[in-house]
């Protein structure tokens, strides 16, 4: 299958799943490259996307995640990517912010995200809701880990928006009771985020690097969201 300029050689893709077998620092180690190019040899399918790596250490959700945070990170990823190269398949880096799912202990930072509403993962810390400023700055780190994962040789990024991580977080109306341009009043305003952070990321890339987007389109719950939420997401 060939889109624009990426051609994969069959439709069957790897999707992401933590190894948490990345460092202290979210630097990508020998155990990690093992483990993908092991699934890349012998499986021989067209495409991994690799577990999910925090743009910045605010959104780290757990110990041993992969970041994609800095650039001293890129060499340790080069070496991923040459591997699963090495076996004739394509990869693309996962990129993620875990928002309220994030702890303290973890991060070194408060957890922030779209209300203060605690997390169903984490319910030891109530998050602070992020001021327009914090969004911003969201969309920035986005923008500069996808770059970073250009630089790796990673051949395109997929935005998390599942899981309930930040992005998911905006688009449920559960975690998301705010009252301005980013509230729960619409589906538009649900996505508005993700919609920012797509236009922030291929402004940074080009517009030959592939960017997928991983959508949670159904919460499953009561008052959360739908699947005519997802479709209309989705258009």
């Amino acid at each position: 299958i060939t889109i624009r300029n990426l051609t994969l050689s069959n439709r069957l893709v790897m999707p992401p799943m933590a190894t948490a077998k990345a460092d202290e620092n979210g630097h990508v180690t020998d155990a990690v490259c093992d483990y993908y190019r092991e699934r890349a040899k012998y499986s021989k399918i067209g495409l991994i996307i690799t577990e999910h790596s925090y743009i910045h250490l605010q959104g780290k959700a757990h110990p041993g995640q992969t970041s994609m945070a800095s650039d001293d990170v890129i060499p340790s990823f080069r070496q991923l990517t040459d591997c699963i190269h090495q076996e004739g398949v394509k990869v693309f880096a996962q990129l993620s912010h875990a928002g309220s799912a994030a702890l303290s202990k973890i991060t070194g930072q408060p957890p922030v995200g779209p209300s203060p509403i605690r997390h169903p993962k984490q319910q030891e810390e109530l998050p602070a809701e992020m001021t327009l400023a914090q969004i911003r700055q969201v969309t920035e780190w986005f923008a500069q880990a996808a770059v970073r994962a250009k630089q790796a040789g990673f051949d395109g990024v997929e935005l998390h928006s599942a899981h309930g991580y930040l992005l998911n977080q905006f688009f449920s109306p559960l975690a998301n009771q705010r009252t301005d341009a980013y509230g729960p009043q619409s589906v538009e305003n649900r996505i508005r985020l993700h919609r920012e952070v797509i236009h922030a990321v291929r402004q940074a890339v080009g517009e030959d690097f592939p960017i997928a987007l991983r959508l949670g389109g159904c919460d499953y719950t009561d008052g959360g969201s739908t699947v005519l939420d997802c479709v209309e997401a989705c258009q």
